[in-house]
């Protein structure tokens, strides 16, 4: 999917000179404990970068299958975070408006409330009516339900059991280099209807990008028998007995060389290669840089995949780098979404199997599962009604999908592997996942569904409409001003200079290149763009090394 959100940058970025990535304490519980105990709602969600919400006005967001109406506030107030259904009638409360004095205003009978503690402060239809002074009391379940949430690196955070920030389990994972001083980063966002699954695999997956791609820089963050993976998985805050709690974080590097493509071929590497290192700290975030012996990276690139619900992930991501400016965000947007187009339908088409294969895998072992607790019932009941251990949830459902469905051979598939075994023991866990099995076995849309960046990124980014709009002006300017020429010329009979001819070529290039970008945040890749895009393979990795070199 994606590595470097700019591969030129990541492939020109020397080590920086700054402040290392702190270490984070190792705990020992094992791995496999800690991910079988991992709560999802313990956790953190970024949902969008606060710059594209609208300013005191109502959004939906969508985390883990439920909806969430986020506000941000403007002159330093708190945002506003609440499950997005008014208590009354389950109406989407993000359909709602932000009254004057900064409460949450349900359009559909007008039921007010404090969007911090999610209390009903106004029922129109009864504060009317009662007598003058008469103080308000709502009645029972009449309160919305807030949650906890903070704007952070820029990014609005919720979090789905807390009501206050301070309460939450655990801290909002950071990047550091988004705080550091002399860095600085360009954020991006797009809907995909791509499982959350699919999606960390494939942000951790190095090997695909010399053909996916079709980028040599892929090869730094890939592995070979001289230039192993070396993998980590530290239990943070998980406590050493790996219970409730548990906060795995995974840690791959490698010596940021060539391996597939260079390091045979006369390039001679550095005395002290740069370590390529990537970091997978659950439930969303991915980041990644080359690291010298300090631990310090010039650029480092930022993933937060979020489940908005199966099939369904909001892909936030953000290039941070230590450098003076960085481009314009739009500009960002046009190279990441040619790049995210290059393989977002081939996993589109791994979708309906993987899918498949785990809804299958979970019903079996719910199904074995059952048997166990219903026999351990009866062994119960012919002990006169003795008290028995009964089968944990992760037990029942945590397979490993992922060794059987997949056939792993790479060297740099030691980080996935190990990723698979979180994911087969962590997705069982997660709320409501199983709750419309039709959705896993839902077939693979079009391409044209699976690529369409207006739905995807269009809809949801300011900046990006900003720049349609200011495309729209620019071709209707370039192509008024032509005919106002041209109709000038026809009307005095006069010949077309070389002046005009020149203005009037100006005009219609401005009008054509205005149409160019604004096609740029609609669909795109079809079927023979992306046959083009497979020519280029062989440009990286000829087919004369297929069988050996």
């Amino acid at each position: 999917m994606a590595r470097p959100l700019v591969v030129a940058a990541l492939l020109a970025a020397p080590a920086a000179r700054g402040v290392a990535v702190p270490a984070r304490p190792a705990g020992a519980a094992s791995a496999k404990s800690a991910y079988s105990r991992f709560e999802w709602t313990d956790h953190w969600f970024p949902v969008a970068w606060a710059r594209d919400l609208p300013l005191d006005e109502p959004t939906r967001v969508s985390v883990l299958d439920e909806d969430f109406c986020v506000v941000r506030r403007g002159a330093g107030r708190s945002p506003i975070a609440l499950r997005d259904a008014c208590p009354h009638r389950l109406a989407a409360l993000s359909e709602g408006r932000l009254t004057e004095q900064g409460l949450v205003q349900c359009s559909y009978h007008g039921w007010t409330f404090d969007g911090t503690s999610g209390e009903c402060v106004s029922i129109p239809q009864i504060v009317r009516s009662a007598p003058p002074a008469a103080p308000f009391v709502p009645p029972a379940r009449a309160c919305a339900d807030a949650v906890a949430c903070q704007i952070v690196d820029g990014l609005f955070w919720i979090h789905l059991t807390a009501k206050r920030a301070e309460d939450a389990p655990h801290p909002i994972p950071r990047v550091p280099e988004m705080s550091m001083a002399g860095y600085k980063h360009v954020g991006a966002v797009r809907d995909f209807p791509i499982d959350f699954s699919l999606l960390v695999e494939n942000v951790l997956d190095p090997d695909h990008g010399l053909f996916a791609h079709q980028a040599v820089g892929f090869d730094l963050y890939s592995a070979s028998a001289e230039r192993p993976l070396i993998v980590e998985v530290c239990g943070a805050d998980g406590g050493a007995d790996g219970g409730a709690g548990a906060l795995p974080t995974l840690t791959a590097s490698v010596d940021a060389v060539p391996k597939l493509t260079g390091e045979e071929s006369g390039a001679q590497p550095a005395p002290a290669p740069l370590r390529a290192t990537t970091r997978f700290e659950p439930p969303c975030l991915i980041y990644m840089g080359r690291r010298d012996e300090r631990g310090v990276s010039k650029f480092v690139t930022c993933f937060w995949l979020v489940p908005a619900g199966v099939g369904r992930t909001r892909f936030i991501s953000a290039a941070v780098g230590a450098a003076p400016v960085m481009p314009p965000r739009w500009v960002q947007h046009v190279v990441l979404n040619n790049f995210l187009d290059e393989d977002t339908y081939l996993l589109a088409t791994q979708q309906p199997a993987v899918l498949g294969a785990e809804l299958a895998a979970y019903q079996s072992a719910a199904a074995a599962g059952a048997a166990v607790r219903a026999g351990a019932a009866e062994a119960g009941a012919a002990d006169g009604g003795a008290q028995r251990a009964e089968p944990s949830l992760a037990a029942d459902v945590a397979p490993p999908l992922r060794r059987r469905l997949f056939a792993y051979a790479s060297p740099s598939e030691k980080l996935l592997v190990e990723v698979g075994k979180f994911l087969d023991n962590a997705l069982p866990r997660m709320p409501r996942r199983y709750a419309r099995p039709e959705l896993f076995r839902a077939p693979c849309p079009p391409r044209e569904v699976v690529l369409d960046r207006r739905a995807q990124h269009l809809a949801i980014c300011p900046d990006s409409q900003a720049v349609v709009r200011r495309c729209a002006r620019a071709r209707t300017l370039g192509l008024a001003g032509a005919a106002v020429l041209v109709l000038a010329k026809a009307a005095a009979r006069s010949p077309m200079g070389a002046r005009s001819a020149l203005l009037l070529g100006g005009l219609l290039a401005l009008a054509k290149a205005a149409d160019g970008l604004s096609r740029e945040f609609g669909f795109r890749r079809d079927r023979q763009r992306h046959v083009r895009g497979l020519r280029k393979i062989q440009k990286v990795f000829p087919d004369a090394w297929l069988l050996g070199r």
